[in-house]
């Protein structure tokens, strides 16, 4: 399972949504919760499942009490493809338009993968007052927004990590591999979108630089792209010793793949998608050995020291293998 299943998200996404008052409807009236985002995507057709795990759960206790009648939860999902190659953002907005426009849901969980889609959508919100409680997009552009104008802007909420705090994550990873094993080199390697920009660069210009460690060298790749043995001959060449990744989209398991059979002497530390949940391993036919993914929510793990995230998972993997 990977990063865009979140134990906060969904726990918080219904505590909200039973503190909406409703409408005068007929009592069996189900309250209807959206879900558009990339469904192609891992991130975001797991995210629906978990959405769906936690619609039936409640349903099956009879709804939730809305003004003293049991409603039941329906869910309608979209495909937005805002996070597959060359789909331009306008069209994720129809989409996103038309699910509301037809569907007319209480409030929108999930949301726009990409950080781009979700700062434009932030406008549709608005126009028509509908709650959206994202947990994929990072970009901490959406907070910059609200601050401008938190009246028009009110609708929308982050459950999920940004950018900064991410930053502040991975900073302390590459201080253990600076500090505790010598790691003074480093090759940077990004997806070219909002969120994977930013990491690398609050990397580039503030933690390594803070920390120490070199950059020899920074490449950013287009969504879609599935050749990266270039920019690994030129890592090994400039003796770097950590590759920084940080990347989203299914091609950057060829990535993993290249590091391996160029036998690039360099730990990859970083986030590769393709590389989190207990799947790596047969997914990769075992040869990840000198990879370190960082996974920065719970959810994603069963987790000894967290028992919602253990339940989660748990429940999860029972209910989709």
């Amino acid at each position: 399972m990977n990063r865009k299943i979140r134990v906060f998200t969904f726990m918080l996404v219904f505590a909200f949504i039973w503190a909406i008052p409703a409408p005068s409807v007929f009592a069996a009236e189900p309250i209807v919760i959206g879900v558009p985002t990339s469904l192609g995507f891992l991130e975001g057709k797991e995210s629906h499942k978990a959405v769906q795990m936690a619609v039936s759960e409640i349903n099956a206790k009879g709804g939730v009490n809305v003004r003293g009648t049991k409603r039941p939860f329906k869910v309608y999902a979209t495909d937005l493809r805002d996070a597959a190659a060359g789909v331009p953002v306008p069209e994720a907005l129809l989409g996103i338009e038309k699910l509301i426009l037809e569907k007319k849901p209480t409030a929108i969980v999930v949301g726009p993968f990409r950080s781009e889609a979700l700062l434009a959508a932030m406008d549709i919100f608005a126009k028509y007052k509908t709650p959206m409680l994202g947990s994929i997009a990072m970009s901490p552009g959406s907070e910059a927004k609200i601050k401008k104008d938190p009246e028009k802007y009110k609708y929308v909420f982050r459950v999920s990590m940004n950018v900064i705090y991410w930053v502040k994550l991975l900073a302390g990873t590459n201080a253990t591999l600076k500090n505790q094993f010598g790691f003074d080199k480093v090759y940077i390697m990004n997806q070219d979108v909002a969120w994977a920009r930013g990491t690398a660069g609050g990397m580039a210009k503030k933690v390594y630089p803070k920390l120490g460690i070199e950059v020899v060298g920074h490449d950013q790749f287009p969504t879609g792209f599935s050749d990266f043995s270039a920019a690994l001959m030129k890592a090994k060449a400039k003796g770097a010793g950590i590759l920084f990744t940080c990347f989203d989209m299914p091609e950057s398991g060829v990535l993993v793949k290249q590091w391996k059979s160029i036998k690039v002497p360099a730990l990859i530390a970083g986030f590769v998608s393709p590389m989190a949940g207990e799947v790596a391993w047969k997914t990769f036919d075992g040869k990840i050995g000198g990879l370190m993914n960082a996974i920065f929510e719970l959810g994603n793990m069963p987790s000894a020291k967290y028992a919602p995230a253990r339940n989660f998972y748990n429940k999860y993997k029972k209910t989709y293998g």
